[in-house]
């Protein structure tokens, strides 16, 4: 319900800040999203030697280091 919420919000400031009238049609919630933060330092070159064959980091494409644990379905981007 919090997604459809959000949706329904984001679809009033379109129309009201930009003037876009949009319809949504079979909604539906294919990924989610959460956000921590850990209060400590993260070396990320570090963990992906450490974790070669699962982490993936190179800060000239993206900031952040990208992690799949092996069977699982989860990633994660630190």
């Amino acid at each position: 319900m919090q997604a459809r919420l959000g949706l329904m919000l984001a679809k009033k400031e379109l129309k009201e800040k930009a003037g876009v009238s949009i319809d949504i049609h079979n909604f539906k919630i294919i990924n989610q999203v959460g956000a921590a933060c850990i209060f400590s330092h993260f070396n990320c070159e570090a963990f992906a030697t450490a974790h070669s064959s699962t982490a993936h980091y190179d800060p000239e494409l993206f900031v952040g280091l990208a992690w799949r644990p092996k069977s699982e379905v989860i990633s994660c981007e630190m």
